[in-house]
């Protein structure tokens, strides 16, 4: 998984009020990992520590700290390539952390999913790079904020 993806799946499952965080967390990130391998601890305890974070984030609403993790924008298809990454994690951060989560979405948070399900099928290789195009994608970054962060809010509507 990119660094994006990896980010995407903790801000899914953080979004849906997963009931199992770290249970779905560490089951997404180390299914298949020999846990006692010096290298796989360092990463969970790096992945632990931007799950942490990420639900600082995301509970921050007022000062809109939350921020996606993504390649740097001086690489155009890098940074494409981020955003679609990103999209496939959170989707299957949703999927794993609330299978039935359509039945309590909003308009807009099924709306939300279903744009992050059009953008997780980016074609990469069609970004060619210039002005236009790299506003367009710092605009889609915004809006996937925004679409996160309505997810969240539905979920919390419902748990309510």
């Amino acid at each position: 998984m990119s660094a994006s993806e990896v980010h995407g799946v903790a801000c899914g499952l953080l979004c849906a009020l997963a009931d199992d965080l770290q249970g779905d967390w560490h089951q997404a990130l180390y299914s298949e990992c020999d846990m006692d391998d010096v290298l796989v601890q360092e990463c969970r305890a790096t992945t632990d520590n931007l799950l942490a974070q990420s639900a600082v984030q995301l509970r921050d609403e007022e000062a809109y700290g939350f921020d996606l993790c993504l390649p740097d924008e001086d690489d155009l298809p890098g940074y494409a390539g981020g955003l679609r990454d990103w999209c496939q994690g959170f989707l299957y951060g949703v999927g794993v952390a609330a299978p039935q989560l359509q039945s309590v979405l909003s308009e807009e948070g099924r709306e939300a999913l279903q744009d992050m399900s059009e953008i997780s099928k980016l074609d990469v290789t069609a970004v060619a790079g210039g002005e236009e195009e790299a506003a367009a994608l710092a605009e889609v970054e915004e809006y996937l904020k925004i679409a996160a962060l309505t997810v969240r809010q539905d979920c919390l509507a419902a748990q309510d």
